[in-house]
């Protein structure tokens, strides 16, 4: 039993390791990975549940939680120098994964009937991204929400809260990313460069924004908490009654997304340093060149991923009926004189 413990935490670690390095990946849903490594189910019962089993619940999450920080921390400096030095190359491997991952999202859809709401919901959803992505440029999002972290005035954690929250609440959504999200809002660089920036200067000895630093960690683990225990509780409830439809919905913003994702404020940015004749690691021509050989095989890598998911879930499938098969085999009937 003890065993089966240390061996139930550990799978739970990997699980969170795994779920916190694809959830720094826009174009990749933590929540999809989540499924994959078989503990989105214990999961989501776990948030859902845990004002009444504290304790169970507990035991499922913290290790899911390390994994998780454990993934996220090397990838948040990983990120923050590829938008300064590879931004188009780093969008292309993006784009490339949310159009081969795109699959999965049409498999929750798949024979289900598609109605006019559907038809409607799924127009709202590439609407709504794109005009996220309008806004991103149109209203310097970037910028403005780099100005929140370089004044850090009170609303400052409130801000950092919120991008915990909506980071959590599309993980535990299967089919978006959070980390998508957040780059459309113009949140992503300005998070992975202000923690990579503050700890860097913290381990170097200057300390002078080490309290912000901490403040962020802080307040950014409570938007996550609160983001995923209501993201459990609402998408328990919306699924239930109209899963199909709040599937389309998914399906019309994350494919706005795609296109979106080569033109938010952050890449605009990458586009008119290269318009004012600059460069980024390498030359514009061969950057561009890189990014598309990227993107091909980013969408192969996705499509892979996806079909590698399929063939696991089967396998569970398959297994899970054998299992109920062999316990209807020892059930004794009344024939028998069970």
């Amino acid at each position: 039993m003890k065993e089966n413990k240390v061996g139930n935490f550990f799978r739970r670690l990997v699980s969170g390791l795994l779920i916190g390095i694809t959830d720094t990946i826009p174009g990749i849903s933590g929540g999809t990975t989540a499924v994959i490594a078989g503990v989105y189910d214990d999961l989501v019962f776990a948030i859902s549940k845990i004002g009444r089993q504290f304790k169970k619940s507990i035991v499922i999450i913290v290790p899911v939680i390390l994994g998780m920080i454990i993934g996220i921390v090397p990838c948040i400096f990983l990120f923050d120098l590829a938008f300064d030095w590879f931004a188009f190359g780093t969008v292309c491997i993006f784009g490339g994964l949310m159009i081969g991952t795109f699959p999965s999202i049409i498999d929750h859809v798949k024979g289900e009937k598609c109605t006019k709401p559907c038809i409607i919901l799924l127009i709202v959803g590439i609407v709504v991204a794109l005009g996220l992505g309008i806004l991103s440029i149109s209203f310097n999002l970037t910028d403005t929400v780099e100005s929140i972290f370089i004044d850090r005035h009170w609303w400052f954690y409130i801000v950092v809260a919120a991008i915990g929250f909506v980071l959590a609440f599309f993980t535990v959504v299967p089919g978006i990313s959070g980390s998508m999200i957040l780059l459309v809002l113009g949140c992503y660089t300005n998070l992975n460069k202000y923690f990579s920036l503050w700890t860097t200067e913290m381990f170097n000895g200057n300390f002078a924004n080490t309290g912000a630093l901490w403040g962020l960690i802080v307040t950014f683990i409570i938007g996550i908490a609160l983001g995923a225990y209501a993201a459990a509780k609402v998408m328990a409830f919306l699924l239930s009654r109209w899963r199909v439809a709040i599937y389309y919905l998914i399906i019309g913003f994350v494919a706005g997304s795609i296109a979106v994702i080569f033109y938010t404020n952050d890449i605009y940015q990458y586009y008119m340093m290269w318009a004012s004749g600059g460069q980024g690691a390498i030359p514009m021509l061969d950057e561009i060149r890189m990014g598309i050989v990227l993107f091909l095989a980013s969408i192969a890598i996705g499509y892979y991923i996806i079909v590698w998911y399929r063939k696991t879930n089967a396998k569970k499938e398959e297994q899970k009926l054998e299992a109920e098969s062999e316990v209807e085999k020892t059930v004794p009937t009344k024939e028998g004189g069970g």
